[in-house]
């Protein structure tokens, strides 16, 4: 009697392709934010690989991250390590996370690496899809300290097939959250939705009982928007801004841009100074 109850478990688990445990059976793709927080929990102390394809204008050099983000110039963001003669590939992207004590000490990220090296000792879970990897990292992004959420941020806005904007949104408006948090949410949400950014970065520009640092960032996201969008409104923000370091940031941005307007207005400033 109890063989054959041990043999319908089995038989109902095989079903399902999990283990007692809830980790990914054997030869088991990762196609799901269950399995992978599984796979995950399922190290207590050691390293775990895997990888997925990334969103447009991601390349690397196996050792980094560049983004470019549609026509305009100041939207080129790298992350890691980089020489003028490397070649930057398109994709995929490793993701390696070192786990200690059960827990995510740090995210190794590059665009661009051969699939295996570097993995040696890791558990490699293979590839896994872009939305499963942008969920799964937007989650840890949540609950991870700052150092962790900032690379489980950036892991997450390249993942291809991600839809993660809605989220950034309510970690930049959540103020338990850590700053350097909630200022990483805002430079990637200006990179995947100008539309979404600019409210918000407006509205945490004028909002004088938030943190100045992260009014700051909002200016400097301000300068993520197409050229078009992001003139004005910086030009706003360096001209009657009553804050001086509000008024900086913007002048900062704003010597990015190779255009009449900004010239006349720094030229009215240094005159002004004189």
């Amino acid at each position: 009697m109890i063989s054959a109850i041990i043999g319908l478990i089995a038989t109902l688990l095989a079903a399902v392709g999990t283990t007692p445990t809830g980790e990914p059976a054997a030869g088991e793709s990762i196609d799901t934010v269950e399995r992978l927080s599984a796979a995950v929990a399922d190290v207590s102390d050691g390293r775990i690989a895997f990888h997925y394809q990334v969103r447009d204008g991601v390349s690397g050099n196996g050792r980094g991250v560049r983004i470019s983000s549609g026509e305009n110039s100041h939207s080129c963001y790298f992350r890691g390590r980089y020489d003028d003669r490397d070649a930057m590939i398109e994709g995929p992207a490793r993701a390696i996370l070192r786990i200690r004590d059960g827990r995510i000490r740090e995210v190794e990220l590059a665009v661009g690496a051969g699939l295996d090296g570097d993995v040696r000792g890791a558990s490699n879970l293979g590839q896994v899809p872009g939305r499963v990897v942008g969920s799964w990292f937007m989650d840890l992004a949540h609950r991870g300290r700052p150092s962790v959420a900032e690379e489980a941020l950036l892991a997450a806005s390249i993942a291809r097939d991600a839809e993660v904007a809605a989220e950034m949104l309510e970690l930049v408006r959540d103020r338990s959250l850590h700053r350097e948090v909630r200022d990483g949410a805002l430079r990637w949400l200006a990179i995947l939705s100008s539309e979404r950014v600019m409210a918000t970065a407006l509205e945490l520009v004028g909002d004088q009982s938030e943190d100045m640092e992260l009014r700051e960032s909002a200016v400097f996201a301000l300068g993520q928007l197409d050229d078009d969008t992001a003139l004005p409104l910086l030009m706003e923000v360096a001209q009657r801004n009553p804050d001086p370091r509000l008024q900086r940031a913007a002048f900062f941005s704003l010597a990015n841009y190779d255009s009449p307007e900004v010239l006349d207005l720094f030229e009215e400033v240094l005159f002004e100074n004189r």
